[in-house]
């Protein structure tokens, strides 16, 4: 199987997941179930019975970890979107706060997290971007951080230049 097949394939079980979760977004008590999840990288037994069902059988291409935080963060804000990596939500976040210093600081550090401490930054960044009515792409959310630790940085490369790149505005 190539890259290409397994990033599709991978995409593809994002977007299903999603629109799974999608399913539970008005059963306030689910919702409230996922929640609990937030900043812990296994989530919480309360939120698998809703987690789950909704896993493919073969997660040989993504963590069931990463599912479980992607879970816990829609339930903080089930705003989703297509195709807008976390650095372009990002540099949204950053526009909304006038480009303040402090949300450019809370990039870097979200960029430089490792995976031990993923879940806390995405869950400070995701707080943040509800509160300015960010939707997040959270199918997409779900790839990149299954590639956080690839030796090339790949992820972080990525949204790095959607958040600083070619734009003659990423400075006062």
């Amino acid at each position: 199987m190539t890259e290409g097949t397994k990033a599709a394939n991978r995409r593809a079980i994002a977007v299903t997941f999603v629109a799974d979760l999608c399913k539970l977004k008005h059963n306030t008590g689910a919702m409230a179930m996922l929640k609990r999840g937030l900043g812990k990288d296994h989530g919480v037994i309360e939120m698998y019975q809703y987690v789950y069902p909704f896993l493919p059988q073969d997660t040989a291409f993504m963590s069931e970890g990463s599912f479980l935080k992607i879970a816990a963060l829609f339930a903080l804000h089930p705003e989703t979107c297509d195709h807008k990596s976390f650095g372009k939500s990002f540099r949204e976040l950053w526009h909304a706060h006038n480009r303040r210093p402090s949300t450019e600081n809370r990039f870097r550090a979200l960029l430089a997290a490792d995976r031990e401490t993923i879940a806390t930054h995405l869950h400070h960044s995701v707080t943040m971007m509800k509160d300015k009515g960010i939707r997040i792409d959270y199918a997409g959310l779900l790839v990149d951080i299954n590639n956080w630790d690839r030796d090339d940085n790949f992820v972080q490369r990525v949204w790095a230049k959607d958040f600083w790149g070619n734009n003659n505005d990423n400075r006062k």
